[in-house]
């Protein structure tokens, strides 16, 4: 039999005593003052209502907690914090900022002004503000940046009016949010809405609008309004929103009944520079596709490989008559390549309202009615 060697019994202490500090964590109640850590250089993030939880081991490397998330709040951002879902423990890694999440997280999620977190299997469940559009499980507010949720679940808003996530800019300079292969579940409102309102006539601070605010890999279950909205009110003026990324999301409707007045799939409204690529859209009640600009300058879209699909109609889904799968208004340039879009409603495949020079040439019009109308004064668009 081969000798052991110093090293190695010293390793396998090592791991050893690691684990069982991990396990403790899981399975002991301690004494320190529950929602503060013990030790004051931990991220200052760990505080107040962040988290409802008790220190059971402290040691140089991380605190192992226990207790679960009520309510998680950021107020104020930290550098390179990261959230993540083990199980059964809560961790606050120091070396590498970490927080794990015993899952689901319970209550709304509160970003404002927050930076440089990641959320990653963490199922949010609860209740919004209820305050209809400003509602959201997941609510992202202020100057907020660099955030990543990766392979989270974005469940049911329980206040029953509002979205899943709801982002509202307000001309702070917020930036670069990701949602990457993450689950949402239907709504009572809205899967994910971000509104850019930052022209002071809005309300705004007259400073930048949102960009780099993103969805990919993302599942869609139908909800009761749209599933995916961006939206810039800006109208034209200097500061509007744009340069975010759509790519490669199952959006498997939307307008569940006919309580929320809009059953669209997919907005754009306002936004410049939108990537919209490899998604799949199904059919939604009033339609799938709802893209509007409003001044002349051009849009910069880009819309590739992306499937609008009007056959394939979710449960509970009931399509009015002349919806139309594509949507589209005022909007300058843009280039549209390489999509398939099936009709199989009454109305045509795409309705188009004073538009100009967008290229739809590799765009393949599938089904009824499968020549887009255009009206408004439409010009110079190559179908």
């Amino acid at each position: 039999m081969r000798s052991l060697s110093y090293k190695s019994i010293t390793l396998a202490f090592i791991f050893a005593f690691v684990g069982a500090v991990l396990i403790m964590g899981c399975t002991t109640t301690g004494s320190a003052t529950s929602g503060a850590l013990a030790n004051t250089t931990a991220p200052s993030v760990v505080r107040g209502q962040l988290l409802s939880f008790n220190i059971v081991r402290h040691t140089r490397l991380f605190d192992v907690v226990s207790g679960h998330a009520q309510r998680f709040v950021i107020r104020h951002g930290v550098s390179t914090l990261a959230v993540r879902n083990l199980g059964r423990c809560t961790v606050v890694r120091r070396t590498a900022r970490l927080v794990v999440l015993r899952s689901p997280v319970l209550g709304a999620l509160d970003l404002r002004n927050a930076h440089d977190l990641v959320f990653e299997n963490v199922d949010f469940q609860g209740r919004g503000s209820g305050l209809v559009d400003s509602s959201g499980l997941v609510l992202i507010s202020g100057a907020s940046h660099n955030i990543t949720f990766r392979n989270c679940i974005i469940g049911t808003n329980q206040d029953g009016v509002g979205n899943g996530v709801e982002i509202l800019d307000v001309g702070r300079g917020m930036h670069d949010i990701t949602f990457d292969h993450c689950r949402f579940a239907y709504q009572p409102r809205m899967g994910f809405e971000c509104n850019g309102r930052a022209d002071p006539s809005e309300g705004g601070t007259g400073g930048r609008s949102y960009y780099n605010v993103n969805l990919t890999n993302c599942t869609f279950e139908p909800s009761a309004g749209q599933a995916i909205s961006y939206d810039d009110n800006t109208h034209g003026k200097a500061n509007r929103a744009g340069t975010c990324t759509v790519a490669g999301n199952l959006v498997k409707g939307a307008g569940v009944g006919s309580r929320y007045r809009y059953g669209r799939v997919f907005e754009i409204n306002g936004n410049h520079d939108m990537i919209v690529t490899g998604n799949t859209f199904y059919a939604g009640r009033d339609g799938i596709l709802n893209l509007n600009m409003h001044d002349t300058s051009p849009c910069g879209w880009v819309f590739s490989k992306n499937v609008v699909d009007a056959t394939h109609i979710a449960p509970r889904i009931t399509v009015i008559d002349g919806a139309n799968p594509v949507l589209i208004g005022g909007v300058y340039g843009g280039r549209f390549a390489g999509n398939t879009i099936i009709n199989g409603h009454s109305g045509s495949v795409a309705w188009i309202t004073g538009c100009h020079n967008m290229d739809w040439r590799t765009t393949r019009w599938l089904g009824p009615r499968n020549v887009p109308d255009q009206a408004g004064g439409s010009s110079g668009n190559l179908l």
